[in-house]
């Protein structure tokens, strides 16, 4: 039930993630990791621009990603030592959403829900868009929330897109790919289209 704390350009390297900061706090009672940039001096909020400032922001990195803010917080589980979630605080700017983030958000809201929470935040916030990258891999057992009918073309077999279209319409994407093979459609970005209906008995 100890609190390490590290301070001054503090690094740390887990199996899956790294990253840096001003001062680094982690409670091993309950999992909770913090990255936490030092309180700027008067002088340094005048004349620091934000761009500056940015770059005293903790820092962290899994892979070809990286996300940044003011105070970073990730919460693991204790008896696993997985990553339960994670949070970047004051930051406009969430620029990657990553595989293990929405594998491990629990919460399930409805669609105006989550509607109403972005435009809220971007009303607050006083912006009209928002940009982000994400890196997620949609597989078998992925439930969609939003997305009712899906516009692709015909993919390869033994490809991620193929999996994409199973995890949308389940079983079915055989008879659809049978079809389209028996029919001669073309493959790929410049073959034959369809318009897919999420098969809610996946779910």
């Amino acid at each position: 039930n100890r609190l390490i704390k590290g301070r001054f350009n503090v690094n740390f390297i887990k199996s899956n993630m790294s990253g840096k900061s001003d001062k680094f706090i982690m409670n091993q009672k309950n999992g909770l990791i913090k990255l936490i940039r030092n309180e700027l001096s008067s002088k340094e909020q005048q004349v620091m621009t934000s761009k500056e400032i940015s770059k005293k922001n903790p820092i962290i990195w899994n892979g070809n990603s990286q996300m940044t803010g003011d105070e970073i917080h990730i919460l693991r589980d204790v008896k696993t030592n997985e990553l339960d979630s994670l949070k970047i605080l004051n930051n406009e700017n969430l620029s990657f959403i990553e595989q293990y983030i929405y594998l491990n958000h629990g919460n399930d809201i409805s669609r105006e829900e989550a509607c109403d929470i972005v435009l809220n935040y971007m009303e607050k916030k006083g912006i009209d868009k928002i940009d982000f990258k994400s890196s997620l891999f949609i597989v078998p057992g992925y439930r969609f929330r939003f997305c009712d009918q899906l516009i692709t073309n015909f993919h390869y077999p033994k490809s991620t897109l193929i999996l994409l279209v199973a995890a949308f319409i389940g079983e079915d994407w055989r008879k659809v790919y049978n079809f389209a093979l028996k029919n001669n459609y073309r493959m790929l970005s410049y073959g034959d289209s369809s318009i897919l209906y999420k098969n809610d008995k996946n779910w």
